[in-house]
């Protein structure tokens, strides 16, 4: 396995900042999506009250 020493103090900021930001965003991103597609399904095929009850039930975590 390859080690490499991060200076978290010292470093180049920018980079540091964009290796870490990046990958974040796109994670929020992709559950952003996940999110839209299935209140779009839920919508569509289960009626509105399924629709509430996903709305109330999002900020819990699974």
């Amino acid at each position: 396995m390859h080690n490499t020493q991060v200076d978290y103090r010292n470093g180049p900021l920018l980079p540091m900042i964009l290796r870490f930001s990046v990958p974040a965003a796109v994670s929020l991103l992709i559950t952003a999506i996940y999110n839209i597609v299935d209140r779009m399904f839920v919508g569509n095929f289960n009626g509105t009250s399924a629709l509430a009850g996903l709305s109330v039930c999002f900020p819990f975590p699974t």
